[in-house]
């Protein structure tokens, strides 16, 4: 049996259907001007928007792949060339390190990125005079032999001072020279000074008649700014002019201390004494080839040191401080140098009392600590040192006092 009900229209022809009413949907002609200016400005926002966050991923993904480095144990050290054009290298420098150099780190940029880079990096002002210098004397510097006997020191370091810093200077002799006069040390200290102030130059002759130990150079007169520009390049001048030869020849900072074992063993072993153009530091890197090492503590090979002193000669800028200008003369020039890294983690400033992301501890391979400008934290950081390196108990104790000076 069907249950199914039939349902049919109705017969009625009086029966009134359901009006219904529709608006219709206006179309492009028939739009407002004031909805299509809307639409349009909202269209035009999405675009922006969209280009925003599309220029923001490319570059970031331009700097991950430029910058892109190999990842050091804290206790290795990060030997490279920086990227130039003349001549070429292969991405990895690779050398025969001791055991304890863990790993060595190399820079590399894709040729996409090296052809990108030269076209927005701008050389200085100066780039086609540094070329002609290097052009007259790279052969002839290249072809100098450094050879040294076993009883000539191999680091000759000078120790940038003022004339008023008697004070510093004898701590630095105190904490950081004399405790290290061991013959295991091939190294030769100076401080170097420009013309003093004239109520200082007898208790500075006085000085060096007690310990020897004293260069003034006549070129400028003493200045903070001079010392910040002039000082290093006038210093490799002098060394080149008066003194006997050394593999390295290092600028040092006095508000700036030197692991000196660690230092000696770890960025001054035989290695790096057979590089010709090579630089001890710890550089700074931006985005396109300029890097250049730090001068609280700088360590030039003779070779290296010579060249500076040709382009410092013929094109003698003075608009920045001496480091980045030594990163300017050997970038313009397309230099392929060796870059000896003193990683940050363990080359860093030593702010007790300022803001808590600028203080670093002192670690236990630390091998540059900078910015002890007062004389207290020199002594402090001195005091957590010893013949063999950073001594463990003291800074174990001072992490105890929080590194507070009126408890030490």
């Amino acid at each position: 049996m069907n249950n199914r009900k039939e349902i049919s229209a109705p017969s009625n022809k009086n029966t009134v259907l359901p009006q219904y009413s529709f608006t219709p949907v206006p179309n492009n002609e028939e739009k407002s001007p004031e909805h299509t200016v809307n639409s349009n400005q909202a269209t035009s926002r999405s675009r922006k928007k969209l280009y925003i966050w599309i220029s923001f991923i490319l570059l970031i993904l331009m700097v991950l792949i430029v910058r892109y480095e190999k990842n050091d144990d804290v206790s290795s050290i990060c030997v490279r060339r920086p990227f130039s054009l003349d001549p070429p290298y292969d991405d990895e420098f690779k050398v025969s390190l001791w055991s304890h150099w863990a790993n060595v780190s190399c820079q590399h940029v894709h040729p996409f990125f090296v052809a990108f880079l030269n076209k927005v990096w701008t050389p200085s002002n100066y780039t086609q005079q540094t070329r002609e210098v290097r052009d007259k004397w790279f052969e002839q510097i290249n072809k100098t032999n450094v050879i040294l006997d076993d009883q000539h020191d191999k680091l000759l370091i000078g120790i940038s001072s003022r004339g008023l810093d008697f004070q510093r200077r004898h701590l630095v002799r105190s904490h950081q020279i004399n405790p290290h006069k061991s013959s295991q040390y091939g190294i030769t200290w100076r401080f170097v000074l420009f013309t003093p102030e004239e109520e200082y130059l007898n208790a500075i002759k006085v000085e060096n008649q007690t310990y020897g130990d004293i260069i003034i150079l006549n070129a400028f007169n003493d200045s903070r700014e001079a010392s910040r520009t002039y000082k290093p390049f006038e210093w490799f001048k002098y060394v080149e002019k008066n003194m006997k030869q050394y593999k390295y020849v290092a600028k040092l900072d006095t508000d700036c201390f030197v692991n000196v074992p660690i230092l000696w063993r770890d960025y001054f072993n035989q290695t790096v004494m057979q590089l010709d153009y090579s630089i001890v530091a710890l550089f700074i890197e931006q985005v396109g080839p300029l890097v250049w090492p730090m001068g609280a503590f700088e360590a030039l090979s003779w070779k290296t040191m010579l060249l500076i002193n040709r382009f410092y000669e013929n094109v003698n800028i003075t608009d920045e401080a001496e480091d980045l200008q030594i990163g300017w003369y050997l970038n313009d020039a397309q230099i392929n140098f060796t870059r000896v890294d003193i990683p940050s983690e363990l080359g860093y400033d030593f702010r007790p009392g300022c803001n808590p992301s600028w203080f670093t501890d002192i670690k236990y391979n630390a091998v540059r600590i900078h910015e002890l400008k007062r004389e207290e934290d020199y002594v402090m950081v001195a005091n957590c040192f010893n013949s063999e390196g950073v001594d463990k108990k003291r800074v174990d104790m001072m992490r105890t006092l929080n590194w507070t000076r009126e408890k030490n």
